[in-house]
């Protein structure tokens, strides 16, 4: 079983950070405009870095993912998972088809798609994009978003803009981002 790198559907309506919080960790007044354009692309750049080094969407958003064949179970990356919204495939005769949800159930915590009691498997034409899951991950708002992610992020936005605290120490400065991104790794983590 091969199972493509999610790919994006839908982008996140929100940023789990405001300029306005990238300017009070850049020690920037609230009123000086003079970065905002800066600001939102670093925001934009440490969110992605975090996102990317912990498999986690902040912001909810839509993926699909496409697999060759059934396996036992579809595991779907990113998290949290929010819900599989649906589950095609392509039969036989080479027709899409969107696979009923009484036929699988969705482990949210467990971020999988596993075959129901009594259920099997259909039939699929034999090519690389043989099934398509189309699923939603993240966090509804930034409200929502743990608060050690949103502070990840603002660690990372004044270290890309180049916030020097006065003592010259800027190889340690990412050591409290890499220990919350470590916390995020843990098995115990959702």
């Amino acid at each position: 079983m091969q199972i493509s790198h999610p790919l994006l559907m839908t982008a996140p309506a929100s940023k789990p950070v405001t300029t306005d919080e990238a300017k009070r960790q850049c020690e920037i007044a609230s009123d000086d405009d003079t970065y905002n354009d800066q600001l939102d692309a670093i925001i934009n750049a440490a969110t992605e870095q975090f996102e990317s080094d912990t498999e986690l969407c902040l912001i909810s958003r839509a993926y699909y993912v496409q697999v060759d064949s059934w396996p036992l179970v579809i595991d779907l990356p990113k998290r949290p998972l929010q819900a599989v919204s649906a589950v095609k495939y392509y039969d036989t005769a080479g027709t899409l088809q969107t696979l009923s949800s009484s036929v699988y159930s969705v482990n949210l915590p467990a971020r999988r798609i596993e075959l129901a009691v009594d259920q099997v498997w259909p039939t699929t034409q034999d090519r690389w994009d043989a099934i398509k899951v189309e699923y939603t991950a993240g966090h509804a708002n930034a409200a929502a978003c743990p608060a050690s992610a949103k502070h990840a992020i603002l660690l990372l936005v004044g270290y890309y803009f180049g916030q020097n605290r006065g003592d010259n120490d800027r190889a340690n400065d990412m050591v409290a981002y890499r220990r919350i991104v470590q916390q995020f790794l843990r098995s115990s983590y959702p």
